[in-house]
């Protein structure tokens, strides 16, 4: 066999030699630019491609006829270029010559990223979520979006590999400019400027499995590689086997990568990649491409497994099974560890920037001894370019030991015994890498560097074991810069690159500030400006040039010119709008109401609001800072969240912040909007700011079956907030599921009465085959209210911002304006007859602050009425007994619902004034068999462990174990007990007391009528000597001092610092 390599470089020359050890003849092709590269003199033949750069390598019709005119029998493409290119494999056959590599049916299905998802899915094998084709941008925007804020997206190469064509999207803005990028990068790279998305997993580790297989559907490994050490997605050091990898889950992957290219068909050799997350639970792998070619780090499992993949890929390629080559051996395994590092030319500057390089190579001298190999290009006096990759050699250490880091040693010092003069490298970097405790580990992952990149680029130096030899300048260094006409002055390039416009010409008069040219390096362009006004004399370059830094490229007479300078701004109209700009504005605008008439009119028509009316009702005017994509939220569905302040005329700017998060979906589905939330979580965590969330949305699960987003953090990161900050949710529509739980999670819970909630929708009752339901008849507020599930319900959406505003002023601090009721009327509103009711709410509005009071959970555990009030504009909660129900025994509900309010006020320092009117706690079986011990205990577990300042009044009956429970167990607890002249003292209900101590003198009675006179006596002397005048009790008040007692408490204690953590855990959602 006679073979050609479409190859440049290091492959070629690896490829030339791996032939002729097998006997067979090489020839070698470039264009007239790169036949100074080293490949050209290897081989036995050199032909010269017509055309430069990589065009010329590109071109099929050439390749071809060089190896049809030089009589080869096959061509070995490499990696890179034509590699994975179906026509060339299809053109191959067409000329009778064996393309070495996998059939063109299988290079069209592995260099369509997308087709290769889908037959990995049919294989059983585990993939990211993605779309499987190629996409247009309206696509790839519409998939970044899908998949909330807080995830990435990954655009790349349909029709490639390598890292080219491959970029990170982490938002919405970034979505456009990355895949004309990727697009334009693609097309460069492999002809094709197809590109597919898929979400980008931060964390995950990048393994490689080696397959091989033969014409006769034989299929092998050879193991595993780790590939996450990359930059910008671009590998840059591989490892076989990958350290620290669990060994079941490496038998997983092997056995998968096996499987699937069995199943297709593979033949020679191929690379199947995954991304490895052990942390991810049900799936700890995923598959994200299959490179139908020989890889850059094929070196790596060649070291461990003593296989030369060339070879057998040349083998293959002539119709030798694995078994005759004996490549079927259970025995094979992976022989210690092997390292390779690839050397680029190019500069790592202190910022972490990236710089390619080009220049004449004054001295290469190659590391070698046992256990290292370098496959590389260069020699001294090579002139490189920058039209090709940077990479010049590749260095791979093996240790046999079955300690990883004797291969790091081994690899290090080659690394340091590697002599490159003339263009600047990596190497420096590659070592950083390799010395850093996390490498030693193997605890990397593909944004290992890029998360790193400062400190390595800026890590000690290390010391360098070469030679010191000064440099003889090549043809075209700095050294031979070109010198213009007496007298004039060079304006030079401040960076390495190409030279794609030059803007003037000998002769034009040039003011200072004006572009002159412009110079493309890293794929951006830019202006090379005149540094002084005058007239150019004369031009160094020609467009197309590779300009080096320093480097003159125009020359300039200088002398004033008229105008002088051009302005910064270079006479722009300041008020005139870019594309970008209007695109912008004309998005915001689309979102907005006014824009979305026919969906605001059908809310309306419900009595509802649309959230951006909701929001301007609810924030002080103007306050708004809206966060997310541009106008996300509209009044046909989305979520709109941000910034702003509520009441600032009132607390101040400071204490007003509020942030806010409305969802909308009545009027389509919803799908992953929590996700975009956890930008405003983390402000909310960070700056201690109350949010209200708005929680309409259904929640519905479908369209991505079999897959579930259970390690999305929106709701424990939620939940995080509970007892940090006020989280206060109001909901105006449906909330179900997903926003359900949100909503639950939330200090108080605000509804409209014609709103629903619940845990499952009607769509999902109906699915799981349990009758079809309305939303009211599911979950209508007449429920919710009763149940303790809402604690407010309100006519509409107006009312519920009043509420809202209400409630979270209680948070924001003391009011700097209030009206007192006249407090005389407490006396009167216990009647003297202590067997005639009362209303104990008429309490609670006289002794607060006019129109202050705002009750909470006023339809459930009714025995207690709870709520947030103001005393002279200071906010405190009341918990008191309702004589109203039960005489105002505490039952399991009231119970659960002064806890509650208890952990609530505690939680956010807001003092208790505890009302008592209480006989007890109820008695009954009926009641027992609730579990009344439980939760009658809640207060006696929340209330003694309260550290806010409690206040007890006992207006009426104090008696036993439910006066005890009101107070949080003991009189001491609060600090101070008072009692109105209507209070009573007792251990138990007095009759009951009579009943029980005096049972059997009275049954000794036998006289009825005596008995019961003699009882009559002895209940009527209990409750004289109960009364508070008579029981000893501390302080008997005139209920109309309640009231100063109260503020004169609240004045004896220091104020309760700022708190930089939280006091408790969270706000019990119960």
């Amino acid at each position: 066999m006679k073979l050609l390599v479409a190859n440049r470089g290091e492959i070629a020359i690896r490829i030339i030699r791996g032939a002729a050890e097998l006997g067979m003849g090489t020839v070698a092709v470039a264009p007239a630019d790169d036949a100074g590269s080293l490949h050209a003199v290897k081989a036995n033949e050199f032909v010269q491609l017509d055309g430069a750069g990589t065009a010329a390598y590109l071109d099929i019709d050439q390749i071809i006829t060089a190896a049809t005119d030089t009589g080869c029998d096959a061509i070995h493409p490499g990696y890179g270029f034509l590699a994975e290119n179906a026509e060339l494999a299809r053109h191959c056959a067409d000329a009778g010559l064996t393309f070495v590599g996998p059939s063109p049916e299988m290079l069209e299905l592995f260099g369509d990223k997308a087709r290769a998802r889908q037959a990995a899915i049919e294989a059983k094998v585990p993939v990211i979520r993605g779309i499987d084709h190629a996409v247009s941008v309206e696509e790839a925007t519409a998939f970044f979006n899908d998949l909330g804020d807080g995830r990435g997206m990954m655009i790349k190469a349909a029709h490639g590999g390598g890292g080219r064509g491959s970029r990170m999207v982490e938002t919405a803005d970034e979505v456009a400019a990355t895949y004309e990028r990727c697009r334009s990068e693609a097309e460069l790279a492999f002809g094709n400027g197809d590109v597919y998305v898929e979400e980008f997993i931060r964390e995950a580790r990048h393994v490689e499995v080696q397959i091989l297989g033969d014409q006769a559907g034989n299929i092998v490994h050879l193991y595993e590689r780790e590939c996450s050490v990359q930059r910008r997605f671009q590998k840059i050091i591989e490892i076989a086997p990958a350290p620290a990898l669990d060994a079941g889950l490496r038998d997983q992957i092997l056995e998968a990568a096996v499987r699937f290219a069995g199943q297709v068909g593979y033949t020679n050799a191929g690379t199947f990649e995954f991304l490895v997350d052990s942390d991810s639970g049900e799936q700890p792998f995923a598959f994200i491409e299959a490179n139908a070619r020989l890889q850059v780090e094929h070196t790596v499992s060649e070291e461990v497994t003593g296989v030369d993949v060339v070879q057998t890929q040349l083998r293959i390629a002539q119709g030798e099974s694995l078994k005759d080559m004996g490549l079927t051996d259970p025995n094979l395994s992976p022989r210690g560890y092997a390292i390779q590092a690839r050397v680029c030319m190019e500069s790592v500057r202190e910022d972490g920037s990236i710089n390619p390089e080009a220049g004449v190579l004054t001295a290469y001298s190659a590391p070698s001894g046992p256990g290292v190999r370098t496959d590389g290009f260069g020699y001294a006096g090579y002139e490189t370019s920058l039209l090709f990759d940077s990479l010049l050699a590749k260095v791979i250490g093996h240790s046999h030991s079955s300690n990883f880091a004797d291969a790091i040693t081994r690899t290090s010092r080659a690394l340091a015994e590697f002599h490159i003069d003339g263009v600047d490298t990596n190497i420096g970097f590659l070592q950083n890498i390799l010395q850093h405790p996390q490498f030693a580990t193997g605890d990397v992952h593909t944004r290992f560097v890029d998360e790193h990149l400062i400190e390595l680029a800026n890590a000690e130096i290390l010391p360098q074991f070469v030679p010191e030899v000064t440099a003889i300048p090549g043809p075209g260094t700095k050294a031979e810069a070109a010198v213009g006409p007496e007298g004039s002055v060079g304006l030079v390039a401040p960076m390495q690159g190409t030279l794609v416009e030059i803007n003037v010409a000998v002769g034009d008069e040039v003011r200072i500030g004006q572009p002159v040219a412009v110079v493309e390096a890293m794929k951006l362009q830019h202006d090379i400006k005149a540094e002084s006004g005058g007239v150019v004399c004369e031009i160094s370059m020609s467009q197309g040039d590779v300009v080096r830094e320093g480097y003159p490229i125009v020359f300039i007479l200088e002398s004033e010119i008229q105008g002088g300078a051009i302005e910064a701004d270079g006479g722009i109209d300041l008020d005139a709008l870019r594309g970008d700009m209007q695109e912008v504005f004309d998005r915001i605008a689309s979102k907005l109401d006014d824009a979305n008439v026919e969906a605001t009119a059908r809310l309306h028509e419900t009595g509802r609001r649309t959230p951006r009316e909701n929001i301007d009702d609810l924030l002080d005017a103007d306050t708004f800072l809206e966060f997310g994509r541009p106008s996300a939220g509209t009044a046909e569905a989305g979520t709109v969240m941000g910034i702003g302040t509520v009441n600032a005329d009132q607390v101040g700017e400071e204490r007003g912040r509020v942030a806010v998060v409305h969802s909308n979906y009545l009027l389509s589905n919803y799908a992953h909007g929590h996700y975009a939330q956890e930008q405003v979580h983390e402000l909310v965590h960070d700056f201690r700011v109350p949010l209200v969330l708005f929680s309409e949305g259904d929640g519905k699960p479908w369209g991505n079956v079999g897959s579930v987003g259970i390690d999305a953090s929106v709701f424990s990161e939620f939940a995080r907030l509970s007892a940090l900050v006020p989280l206060v949710g109001v909901n105006t529509g449906h909330s179900y599921a997903g926003n359900a739980t949100l909503l639950g999670c939330c200090d108080a819970i605000i509804a409209t009465k014609n709103s629903t909630l619940g845990m499952n929708s009607p769509d999902v009752v109906a699915a799981s085959g349990l009758g079809d339901y309305t939303y009211d008849e599911l979950g209508a507020m007449t429920h919710h209210a009763k149940n303790g599930n809402v604690d407010i319900v309100v006519a509409d959406d107006a009312e519920a911002i009043r509420v809202a505003q209400q409630y979270l002023s209680y948070f924001q601090g003391p009011a700097s304006n209030w009206e007192e009721n006249d407090q005389r009327k407490m006396r009167h509103i216990i009647p003297e007859n202590r067997v005639r009711t009362y209303d104990m709410r008429e309490i609670i509005e006289t002794l607060a602050d006019r129109d202050s009071v705002l009750e909470i959970r006023k339809d459930y555990g009714i025995g207690t009425i709870t709520s947030l009030i103001r005393v002279e504009g200071k906010p405190l909660g009341i918990v008191a007994n309702n004589p109203a129900h039960l005489a105002g025994a505490i039952d399991r509900d009231g119970a659960d619902n002064a806890a509650r309010f208890f952990h609530l006020c505690d939680s956010h320092d807001i003092p208790l004034v505890v009302l008592m009117d209480c006989p007890g706690i109820m008695v009954g079986p009926d009641h027992e068999r609730e579990a009344l011990v439980r939760h009658a205990v809640r207060l006696f577990n929340i209330g003694g462990n309260c550290t806010t300042p409690m206040y007890g009044v006992m207006v009426r009956k104090a008696y036993g174990l439910g006066v005890q429970a009101m107070i949080g167990g003991a009189s001491y607890i609060p600090f101070f007990n008072v009692a109105w002249p209507t209070a009573e003292f007792a251990g138990m209900n007095i009759d009951g007391a009579v009943k029980l101590s005096a049972r059997r003198e009275l049954a000794a009675i036998e006289d009825a009528e005596e008995r019961i006179a003699a009882y009559d006596r002895r209940v009527s002397q209990g409750y004289e000597a109960a009364r508070a005048i008579n029981s000893g009790a501390r302080y008997v008040i005139d209920p109309a001092d309640t009231r100063a007692w109260l503020t004169r408490g609240l004045k004896s204690l220091p104020e309760t610092p700022p708190r930089t953590e939280k006091k408790r855990p969270y706000v019990d959602t119960w």
